[in-house]
């Protein structure tokens, strides 16, 4: 290189210099690798600038050091997503990016919510309530429904009202339809969380294991009408329900250009062994709605499905082929990690705010579904080993 060339680059650089730099404070980051080295010094440069840091790497529990060490260092918050590199990547960014996307505010707005007193459905009342909105919660027990009608005041509702009642029955729906018609002109979000499991293998629900070997016998009266019965009442829950609920809802909603969400489960996506019903009723609820969106379009209508994967929460005590208790335990619930209800419901009403399609929630249920549409055997073995079948 020339002097006047080596002169140049020195000058250029020197200009580089005198530049300043731009601030990063309330900027999001994404950094990819970021356990140990030039990631993990990279997440906390940008953590001392005071910029908001996903960081994501192979390593949960470094991960997890370098998360407190960001937040140590003044990051405006700092979350972290664990696993293989690649899948890691693609959650951390799919995270940035609907993180970047503000959630609209729902004060003021009215809210029904059915399946109110408990689980999931407890949660979105509760966090509608949070932000201000007027609820109006269904559920089968009155007194919990007064509690959480409560609860909701208390969290800051502008108003709380509830009906008790069965909601497979048309009596229970047409007076949630009154009621909201009663108080409101409208239905901002209509939030469908009533839900039932199933939890018995096909043969077990129909009598047909007949103890050590593979050999079965053929299931008798009485076996068949306890299946049939099982499956009726999961079907009346999971999918007529919500169906006629939505129906009988419809125009208040339509009103409001409002948001019809219904909680399906990753097991609408992807059955499971021993959730045979289940997985059924809810692949039949989610392509009910997903017929539904399309209909109701050209009236300003949203409809959000929603599919979460473990939720800790009661479900299990709802199966509605629960073994006798003299016969078998309670039903166990599945192996790993269950999301908390609250910060399922907090997605739930997020994607509803930003009238999504749908939400498969946590990221790895999501990763999973993917990967079910291009490998189903591949995740039926995975869901083989989740849900380790009881002979």
């Amino acid at each position: 290189m020339s002097f006047i060339e080596t002169a140049a680059a020195a000058g250029y650089q020197a200009f580089q210099g005198l530049r300043a730099t731009p601030s990063v404070r309330g900027r999001t980051v994404v950094v990819v690798g970021a356990s140990a080295g030039i990631g993990r010094s990279v997440a906390l440069e940008y953590a001392r600038g005071g910029a908001e840091v996903l960081l994501c790497a192979r390593r949960a529990a470094e991960l997890e050091q370098v998360t407190g060490e960001c937040l140590a260092a003044g990051a405006a918050a700092a979350h972290w997503v664990a696993g293989v590199l690649h899948e890691a990547a693609a959650a951390a960014g799919y995270q940035a990016f609907q993180g970047l996307r503000a959630t609209p505010s729902v004060r003021g707005r009215t809210v029904v919510v059915v399946g109110a007193s408990a689980g999931i459905g407890r949660s979105v009342a509760l966090e509608y309530a949070r932000g201000g909105a007027e609820v109006l919660l269904c559920a089968r027990r009155a007194a919990e429904l007064e509690r959480v009608a409560g609860e909701c005041v208390a969290a800051g509702a502008a108003a709380a009202h509830w009906v008790a009642g069965d909601v497979t029955r048309l009596e229970t729906q047409l007076a949630v339809r009154e009621r909201a018609g009663r108080s409101w002109d409208r239905v901002d979000y209509l939030v469908l969380c009533a839900g039932a499991l199933s939890v018995q293998a096909v043969v077990d629900l129909w009598g047909m294991r007949q103890g050590g070997g593979g050999a079965l016998r053929a299931a008798d009266g009485a076996a068949a009408e306890r299946a049939d019965r099982a499956l009726r009442r999961i079907m009346d829950v999971n999918v007529h329900a919500p169906a006629a609920l939505a129906a009988l809802l419809l125009p208040l909603v339509a009103a409001g250009r409002g948001v019809i969400v219904v909680v399906a489960s990753a097991a609408g996506l992807m059955a499971a062994p021993t959730r045979a019903l289940y997985s059924a009723s809810k692949h039949a609820v989610a392509a009910y709605f997903d017929a539904l969106r399309m209909e109701v379009r050209g009236l300003g209508v949203a409809v959000t499905v929603a599919y979460p994967g473990s939720v800790d929460t009661a479900l299990r005590h709802s199966a509605v082929d629960a073994p006798a208790a003299a016969a078998a335990p309670p039903p166990a619930a599945s192996a790993g990690p269950r999301m908390a209800p609250a910060e399922c419901a907090r997605r739930i009403v997020r994607a509803a705010a930003l009238r999504r399609r749908a939400l498969v929630t946590p990221w790895p249920y999501a990763a999973a579904a993917l990967l079910h549409a291009v490998a189903p055997a591949l995740v039926d073995a995975l869901a083989e080993r989740k849900y380790r079948q009881r002979a």
